[in-house]
């Protein structure tokens, strides 16, 4: 049920029972094998056995306590080795990231007036970051105050910090692209390599239902002022990896976190 939850109609996996364990790091270990849905198949299987325990008697007792326990101790015994053993800690190569937070306020976003105050906040705190010994520079969802592909003083602006800095910089905006059926508008990430280009854009996949598509748009047809009147986001088709120096990463955009 967990898994049509989170699949059908673009999906809503949200509070999943295997997300009640992320803080009982040996248990959250058997997501590395068979991913949340198989920590909520634990949780599940666990309380299932303490209340068929509860509501049975002798052997049927007997074995539920036995195949509680020892699916349990299992998963827990074999979390703590992973855990004690660090493999994934110790090794590879560490980052220092800049997480660049703005707080502009909503209202303020989209104003015009307020673009240039918007662009020197991020621009100020992006230098204090790489000042720190930041070796990459993450600003938000959305971060630029218009379209950064759109907008040329937004674009030379971006483009001209990175420059400076020589510290590659992934940040969210807009995107619109031209096709054959008209434009289609994009929830994006970009990433700007230590000269300025544009090294890789992620389009967001998992939309927000209602919120940046409709789901069934062309059965509603009874309730079209209210649904055209919504902004209708195209979801991307694929995960990018974003060069790091020599290193890949991937990025998720806000909702898309749940998946």
């Amino acid at each position: 049920t967990e898994y049509c939850r989170g699949t059908v109609f673009g999906g809503f996996p949200w509070v999943l029972l295997g997300s009640s364990q992320v803080t009982i790091t040996p248990v959250i270990q058997l997501a590395s094998v068979l991913g949340v849905y198989g920590v909520s198949g634990l949780v599940a299987a666990l309380n299932a056995a303490v209340a068929a325990a509860m509501v049975s008697s002798g052997p049927r007792r007997l074995t539920a306590v036995t195949v509680g326990a020892v699916l349990f101790t299992s998963v827990a015994l074999w979390g703590a080795l992973r855990v004690a053993d660090g493999t994934l800690t110790h090794t590879g190569t560490s980052v220092r990231v800049g997480l660049v937070q703005g707080n502009i306020a909503q209202q303020d976003k989209w104003r015009a007036d307020e673009a240039p105050r918007i662009l020197d906040t991020y621009v100020a705190l992006t230098k204090d970051a790489v000042r720190g010994g930041a070796q990459f520079v993450l600003w938000p969802e959305s971060a630029t105050p218009s379209m950064f592909e759109a907008d040329p003083q937004v674009r030379m602006a971006v483009r001209d910090l990175v420059r400076d800095v020589r510290v590659p910089l992934l940040f969210g905006s807009d995107q619109e692209e031209d096709g054959p059926g008209g434009p289609r508008l994009y929830n994006a990430a970009f990433m700007l390599g230590p000269a300025g280009n544009t090294a890789a854009v992620y389009r967001k996949i998992n939309l927000v239902p209602w919120g940046e598509f409709i789901p069934l748009k062309r059965y509603l047809y009874f309730v079209s002022p209210l649904v055209d009147s919504l902004t209708d986001f195209s979801p991307g088709t694929s995960i990018v990896l974003f060069p790091v120096g020599s290193h890949l990463v991937s990025t998720a955009i806000c909702y898309e976190v749940v998946f």
